[in-house]
């Protein structure tokens, strides 16, 4: 890194401070002009998805399709989520994920019954004394 402009404290001469560049545009005139030709975008976007382009529908897609697909389970055990990926209906991936959401779902369950056993213990305390 170059100190050329700096005097000995470190400071920038007068007169040698860089700055923002003479011309440089603003960033809000930027989206402004941007925001200016949102219309006109989406007419293009919208008819070059209608003509074929295939990047045009690539992107389209993109935004629109959610990222993971869902997948639905009723009542789901460790042995469905083993048999589901043996068979190849879902991929290791969702499989890792489902998983992990399995685990927190039993340990939910899990800290209900003891919450609902610690008020009966707490009720019966109370009758005993």
């Amino acid at each position: 890194m170059a100190y050329d402009d700096r005097n000995s404290r470190g400071q920038f001469e007068k007169g040698k401070a860089k700055g923002r560049p003479f011309g440089s545009k603003n960033h809000s005139v930027s989206i402004t002009r941007l925001k200016m030709m949102e219309e006109q975008a989406l007419a293009k976007l919208y008819s070059c998805v209608l003509n074929g382009d295939m990047k045009a529908i690539s992107y389209v897609l993109d935004k629109i399709l959610p990222k993971d697909r869902t997948i639905e389970f009723h009542g789901l055990s460790v042995e469905d989520l083993k048999e589901a990926l043996a068979s190849g209906s879902i991929s290791p991936d969702e499989a890792k994920t489902l998983s992990v959401t399995l685990k927190n779902v039993e340990e939910l369950e899990s800290l209900s019954d003891v919450r609902k056993r610690l008020a009966e213990l707490e009720m019966a305390a109370k009758g005993e004394k």
